[in-house]
C-alpha cells in the first residue's frame, strides 16, 4: 500500500468519524436518546481489599489519563452544544 491510498483512508475515516460526531451530538440535544458511558481509565480489577463506598481514597480511582479522557468527554459534549444531563450512577 503506497502512501497516497494511506492517506486518502485515513481522511476518510476521519471524515467518517466527524459525521458520525456531528450526528451524536444533534441526537444527543434531543429528548429521544441517551448516552450510555462507563469510567475512563481506572487502574486495577474489582474492588481493591478493604475498600469503603464511603471513603474514595480506598476505591479504584482514575488515573491521570483517565481524568484527562473524562475531560475530552466534557469538553467534546460542551463544545457540541450538550448543556443538559440527567446523571445516572450505582454507589460504585
Amino acid at each position: 500500500m503506497n502512501l497516497k491510498t494511506c492517506l486518502l483512508m485515513a481522511a476518510s475515516l476521519f471524515s467518517a468519524f466527524v459525521t458520525h460526531a456531528s450526528e451524536l451530538s444533534a441526537q444527543l440535544k434531543s429528548n429521544e436518546y441517551v448516552l450510555l458511558m462507563r469510567h475512563t481509565l481506572a487502574p486495577g480489577v474489582g474492588d481493591p481489599a478493604n475498600y469503603s463506598l464511603r471513603d474514595c481514597k480506598t476505591q479504584r480511582n482514575l488515573d491521570t489519563q483517565g481524568r484527562a479522557q473524562a475531560q475530552t468527554v466534557g469538553h467534546w459534549l460542551r463544545k457540541n452544544g450538550v448543556t443538559k444531563a440527567e446523571v445516572h450512577t450505582s454507589a460504585w
